[in-house]
């Protein structure tokens, strides 16, 4: 049956007015799942593998953060308890819980969110690195920061939910998402099928290299949540979701199976017949209410149940990636937080962007004794671990396409800072000295052009 037009099956069936294929032929969006099955299959995808060989290079700079600290640490006896579990929550604004009560107007993660559901079921620290507005371009761009590689280094369970905004980006700025409460669906332009097609098509790409680069610094258990339509059948956009979506989750399923030890949670299912319970949609929201990220974490559980009967990673590091999110106009503006008892403030000057951008600010939670693997061995990367430790580790990210014509500024305050503290900037797989932070008693500011990693060593006091 592949590649055929006629007979489709009906779960991939015609989208209303979406029946041009890129060449111009009537066909059916099977045309692109079988263009993402053919390029993704197997080992073979120069693009998939050309991303991920650029991709191999940040990936060696998790041992770097991993690593922090260790070189002066003393040895410890084969009794040191083994630390906790960890699980690493990668996404957008469903990961984090987006409108949920208690993400301080969504700056923080929601402990009502499914990794933190799935975390108190299972006994799992949680780092929950879902960033509002984030499409799979944006995470996998973000995938270059060694905070988010060490994150997945150190994970015993990784769970991974994107795709969505691929999709609702492009709706939102066509207009289509105005339907919502129509009483008829709307009806897309030959140029819109055209745009569509390309989205769902480089949705793939990105999806097969994240997973392949998530694969290729941790070997624990993956669950990937494919999408699931907000819209319930009563609503106009019902008729254009449901086969958009079939394309997007086929890309994810047969992606999901080129590797062990990745499951699937089938989030479309979970929700179908129940959105007006499961989503916020009589809000205007597509965001899972309380009772739909309920549901998320019951799938999900049950999707690791048979991945995690063997025994987890003795060697995964507990540490707890701390996220503080935002969102930064042309305009400029700020935001501020604290993420692992450091508190951050971002200030973005008026002009210094050329688009309105999400931030992830993020903090790796330091090594503790005996929270390391003893065969991990330190890597020489330009940086005087042996005279010093390090008294903070934050990281900003922006979303894909982000380009800056003035520098932002970050301030760090830690109360272990010094006036000899150092700051360095992790660039590709070495330290870089930033000589021009200003340092005083409890506080660093830098300034930045790009999405950054920066670590501030303290000094022993003799030096």
């Amino acid at each position: 049956m592949r590649g055929e037009d006629q007979g489709c099956d009906g779960n991939h069936r015609r989208v209303p007015n979406l029946s041009m294929g890129l060449s111009g032929k009537s066909r059916c969006l099977c045309h692109v799942i079988w263009y993402s099955d053919e390029r993704l299959r197997g080992e073979g995808n120069k693009q998939v593998n050309k991303a991920l060989t650029k991709l191999m290079a940040s990936a060696a700079a998790v041992l770097t953060l991993t690593l922090i600290g260790t070189q002066a640490a003393p040895t410890f006896a084969a009794t040191t308890p083994s630390p906790a579990k960890t699980l690493v929550a990668l996404g957008d604004s469903i990961t984090f819980g987006y409108n949920l009560s208690d993400t301080k107007g969504n700056t923080v993660p929601s402990q009502y969110a499914f990794p933190y559901l799935i975390g108190q079921k299972e006994g799992l620290k949680v780092t929950d690195l879902g960033i509002p507005g984030w499409t799979s371009g944006d995470l996998l761009n973000a995938l270059h920061s060694a905070d988010f590689l060490t994150a997945i280094h150190g994970a015993s369970v990784i769970t991974l939910d994107i795709g969505s905004n691929d999709l609702l980006r492009w709706a939102a700025e066509n207009g289509i998402l105005a339907d919502a409460r129509g009483s008829s669906t709307p009806t897309l332009t030959a140029t819109q099928q055209e745009q569509v097609a390309g989205i769902i098509a480089q949705f793939g790409k990105n999806f097969a290299a994240t997973v392949g680069l998530i694969r290729l610094v941790s070997d624990a258990p993956i669950v990937v949540y494919n999408l699931y339509d907000p819209f319930p059948s009563i609503s106009p956009l019902h008729a254009i979701t449901e086969p958009l979506q079939a394309v997007e989750n086929h890309e994810i399923d047969v992606i999901s199976h080129l590797y062990k030890n990745v499951s699937v949670a089938d989030a479309h299912a979970a929700f179908a017949g129940n959105q007006l319970v499961d989503v916020r949609v009589l809000e205007g929201d597509v965001h899972p209410t309380v009772q739909g990220q309920s549901v998320l974490a019951a799938i999900g559980e049950q999707a690791l149940a048979p991945m995690v009967s063997k025994e987890a990673r003795p060697n995964a590091f507990s540490g707890v990636t701390d996220l503080l999110a935002g969102a930064i106009a042309p305009t400029g503006g700020s935001m501020s937080g604290t993420v692992n008892d450091d508190k951050v403030t971002l200030t973005v000057p008026a002009g210094a962007i050329n688009q309105g951008t999400e931030v992830a600010v993020t903090s790796q939670e330091s090594a503790q004794p005996g929270q390391l693997a003893q065969n991990e061995q330190p890597v020489p990367m330009g940086l005087p671990l042996g005279l010093g430790s390090p008294t903070a580790e934050v990281a900003v990210n922006f979303m894909q396409g982000t380009k800056w014509t003035m520098p932002y500024s970050l301030t760090i305050d830690n109360a272990g800072i010094t006036k000899n503290s150092l700051v360095f900037a992790l660039t590709g797989t070495s330290f870089e000295f930033i000589g021009s932070a200003h340092i005083s008693p409890g506080q660093v500011t830098v300034t930045g052009q790009r999405a950054e990693e920066f670590v501030v060593l303290s000094l022993p006091s003799w030096l």
